[in-house]
């Protein structure tokens, strides 16, 4: 179930998908069915959410490698999709507040401006992080019942803090001995106190995103599949800007068909959640190009799904001239 951080694109799409796959396997089951399979899955959600390393201030799953710590933006997108979904099928307030927390970090990632693509993501070290906090500043603005709450929170006591939570809230409360109604104010003011330190964490390292096209695609793609679960117009115009500027970056560049799919889907998939002049437009252009995709053989199993979306939606039979 689990997607796997710092491994090809394609591994943790396919680990997306059987996780998609599983979740719509529930939803579809028959109210008279076993609930067993049902509640090892929402409870697998529910240690995921408070055994992996989430910033719960800023939102976003912190991810590993070489020492260095990073919120990768394919993995967010990934889980990102599972947790709502997750959220939805299990009518979960925790899980699917996970996951729009991660949303709102993804989108304060990718609002980076018109005409830009995204080409790097940043790596720090671990006391860089946003979320990490010395116990020393902890105490000069967090009051008594603030600091064993977040103690609760996360585990920890008496120390430099990672702001992850490992428990929920309500679990929180009863180990701080607080009041679960009390708690959720502490809570709220004690976010709002954390987030106005400044901790000057503006050290990391630029890492170059190698497949570059691909990347972009994928982000644009997957920013869609939220955007339709959602209906959130914000997540649609920065997922439409990013594919307006990655089709000016290859205005007079002849793409591989991979690229040249994975760009036309991610239009499709855009289209096909709001109608739009720009959209159609390039669709139009990219139809009028493609290239000659009949030998799937070449072709992974993600590209081949995109493929033939892209013949369903335009309706274009094997007798005519843009099937390929």
């Amino acid at each position: 179930m689990f997607i796997t951080p710092n491994t090809r694109i394609i591994d943790q799409w396919r680990e997306k998908q059987n996780g998609l796959q599983q979740l719509n396997d529930i939803a579809n089951s028959l109210i008279s069915a076993p609930t067993q399979k049902r509640d090892n899955l929402e409870k697998k959600y529910l240690d995921f959410i408070y055994s992996y390393t989430f910033d719960s201030l800023f939102g976003g799953l912190i991810v590993k490698k070489d020492e260095l710590y990073y919120k990768s933006i394919i993995t967010n997108l990934y889980w990102c999709e599972l947790l709502i979904n997750a959220g939805h099928t299990f009518c979960h307030g925790d899980i699917l507040f996970v996951g729009k927390q991660i949303l709102i970090n993804l989108i304060q990632q990718l609002s980076n401006g018109q005409n830009e693509t995204i080409k790097s993501e940043r790596y720090f070290e671990l006391n860089g992080l946003p979320n990490f906090f010395l116990e020393e500043d902890l105490k000069k603005v967090l009051n008594k019942k603030e600091l064993a709450l977040l103690s609760a929170l996360t585990s920890t006591k008496n120390s430099d803090i990672l702001f992850s939570y490992n428990c929920s809230l309500n679990e929180a409360a009863q180990e701080a001995k607080i009041h679960h109604k009390e708690a959720q104010i502490i809570e709220f003011n004690l976010k709002a106190k954390l987030q106005k330190i400044d901790n000057q964490k503006n050290i990391f390292v630029e890492n170059k995103i190698t497949n570059h096209f691909d990347f972009n695609c994928e982000v644009i793609i997957s920013f869609a599949n939220i955007s339709n679960t959602l209906h959130t117009d914000e997540i649609f115009h920065i997922a439409k800007n990013l594919f307006m500027t990655l089709c000016m970056l290859t205005k007079n560049r002849t793409l591989n068909r991979s690229s040249h799919i994975s760009l036309l889907y991610s239009a499709l998939r855009l289209m096909e959640i709001e109608p739009d002049k720009d959209l159609s437009s390039k669709i139009n252009e990219l139809v009028f190009k493609l290239p000659n995709i009949s030998n799937e053989k070449t072709l992974d199993e993600r590209i081949v799904i995109q493929k033939r979306y892209i013949h369903k939606f335009l309706n274009i039979s094997t007798s005519t001239n843009y099937q390929k």
